[in-house]
């Protein structure tokens, strides 16, 4: 009987520091995509002092993943993403780990100022 209670007492904590750790990964994987928007939605904020202090890079198609992997992050402490323009649309990447935030808005530049709009995005965890 006495081993019988050992077995099931192993057992309900095997489950539960299972289920811990599943939490616990979840957890990481939020704050990971918390962190990725968060970049991202600071290289669209930033978007004017960016245009003023480097070169983006100018696509005719909306951009893939390899596209911006192959730009250079652009740093604003403490913040790291990328740039890529097209015609109508401007793209804010960001990656941590293995979350991936793009941020898409449609600009019009008037008076030396880029205006944004229709703001959208797209996330992987």
């Amino acid at each position: 009987m006495l081993l019988s209670f050992f077995s099931l007492f192993s057992i309900l904590i095997l489950h539960l520091s299972y289920l811990f750790l599943s939490h616990i990964n979840i957890l990481h994987s939020f704050v990971d995509y918390i962190y990725s928007y968060a970049e991202a939605l600071a290289g669209l904020r930033a978007i004017n002092d960016v245009l003023a202090l480097s070169d983006i890079k100018l696509t005719h198609l909306e951009p893939t993943l390899t596209d911006f992997n192959s730009v250079e992050k652009l740093n604003i402490a403490p913040f790291k993403f990328c740039i890529i323009k097209t015609a109508d649309y401007i793209y804010s990447f960001s990656q941590k780990n293995e979350s991936i935030c793009i941020l898409s808005a449609r600009y019009s530049i008037e008076n030396s100022i880029m205006l944004l709009s229709e703001l959208s995005y797209y996330f992987r965890r």
